[in-house]
C-alpha cells in the first residue's frame, strides 16, 4: 500500500458521489489495475455537473461564493463498478472489480487482525459494513 500523500488529499475536489479517501490510499493497486487491463477512462460529460459548473457562465459577482466553492453532494453517483485515478473514471468489468476488491479486502483483513482494540464508533461502522455483506 503507497503512502497517502497528503498534499493531494488537500488538492482533490470531489465533485460527484461521495468522498472516498481509499483512492488515494490504494492509488497503487488503481493504478495497476489500470495499466495492466488496458482501461480507457469513460467520458464524464454525461454526468451531473458541480455547482462550480452551474455557475461559470454567469457572472462572478452574481453567484453566491460560498455556494460556488459547495460540492456537489448526493450518495455514490455511479451505480456500476468503477475506480477513480487522478481525475478520471474506470468503468470496471465484474471480473477486474472481484480482482481488485479482493486486493482491498486483503488489506482489511490484515488491518482488523492487527488491530489491538477499536473505539465504540468504530465497532459499530465495522458491524454495519460486515453486516452488509453478502
Amino acid at each position: 500500500m503507497a503512502a497517502v500523500d497528503e498534499e493531494y488529499l488537500e488538492r482533490l475536489i470531489w465533485r460527484r458521489g461521495r468522498p472516498a479517501e481509499m483512492w488515494v490510499r490504494y492509488v497503487d493497486k488503481v493504478q495497476a489495475l489500470i495499466e495492466k487491463s488496458g482501461l480507457e477512462a469513460i467520458s464524464q460529460e454525461h454526468l451531473i455537473p458541480s455547482l462550480q459548473t452551474r455557475f461559470e457562465n454567469r457572472q462572478v459577482e452574481e453567484a453566491d461564493p460560498a455556494l460556488v466553492q459547495r460540492r456537489w453532494v448526493f450518495p455514490g453517483g455511479l451505480r456500476f463498478p468503477h475506480v477513480h485515478y487522478k481525475a478520471d473514471i474506470y468503468r470496471l468489468s465484474s471480473r477486474q472489480w472481484k480482482e481488485f476488491t479482493a486486493e482491498v479486502l486483503g488489506d482489511f483483513q490484515e488491518r482488523l487482525s492487527a488491530a489491538k482494540s477499536v473505539s465504540f464508533d468504530q465497532m459499530l461502522d465495522i458491524a454495519e459494513a460486515v453486516d452488509s455483506l453478502v
